[in-house]
C-alpha cells in the first residue's frame, strides 16, 4: 500500500509539471502572416499593416518601423496594432523620409505578463512616381503644358505676321 501512494504521488507531481511547461509553451505568440498594402510601398506613402497573430492571452501588439537610406536609418516610430477581428492586427501609418530605400520593422507582442520582440524585416521602397505619393499617379511629365503654350503663341505669331506683309 506505501509504494502504491508513492507511485500515485510521483503520477501527480510528473503530470502537474508537464501540464505547467505544456501550458507556458502554448503561450507563446508568434506572428503568422504579415502583409501590407500597398505590397510595395514607395517613398513617402500611407502604408496599412495587418499581422495575424496566434497565443494566448495577447494583450498589446506594437509595431516597430524605421526608415533608412543606405547610410543611415531615421524616424523610428512605434505604433499599437489594433484587433479588427480573432486574432487579425492592423495600423496605417505614413512615411515621411523622403530619401528612405527601405523599411526595417518588427513586432512587440505583449502576452501573459511579458514582451516578445520578432526579427528584423527589411522592406524595399519603390522610387516616388510623380503626381502621386502612392505610386499610382499618371505620371505626366512636368511642363509639357509649356510646350503647348509656346506652340500656340508661334502659331500666332506666324498668323499675325503674314497679316501685316500683305
Amino acid at each position: 500500500m506505501k509504494n502504491g501512494r508513492k507511485l500515485m504521488l510521483c503520477i501527480f507531481v510528473v503530470s502537474m509539471l508537464g501540464a505547467t511547461v505544456g501550458q507556458a509553451i502554448a503561450l507563446e505568440p508568434k506572428v503568422e502572416t504579415v502583409s501590407l498594402n500597398p505590397s510595395n510601398p514607395t517613398v513617402q506613402s500611407t502604408v496599412t499593416v495587418t499581422a495575424t497573430i496566434s497565443g494566448d492571452d495577447i494583450e498589446a501588439v506594437h509595431f516597430t518601423y524605421k526608415e533608412c537610406d543606405p547610410e543611415i536609418c531615421k524616424f523610428t516610430k512605434n505604433i499599437s496594432l489594433i484587433e479588427t477581428s480573432g486574432g487579425i492586427y492592423e495600423a496605417t501609418f505614413t512615411l515621411t523620409y523622403d530619401k528612405a530605400t527601405y523599411i526595417t520593422y518588427y513586432f512587440n507582442i505583449q502576452s501573459a505578463g511579458g514582451w516578445t520582440k520578432t526579427d528584423d524585416v527589411d522592406v524595399t521602397l519603390l522610387p516616388k512616381q510623380n503626381g502621386d505619393s502612392n505610386g499610382n499617379g499618371d505620371n505626366k511629365t512636368p511642363g509639357f503644358e509649356l510646350v503647348v503654350v509656346l506652340a500656340a503663341v508661334g502659331i500666332l505669331m506666324i498668323l499675325f505676321g503674314k497679316k501685316r506683309y500683305i
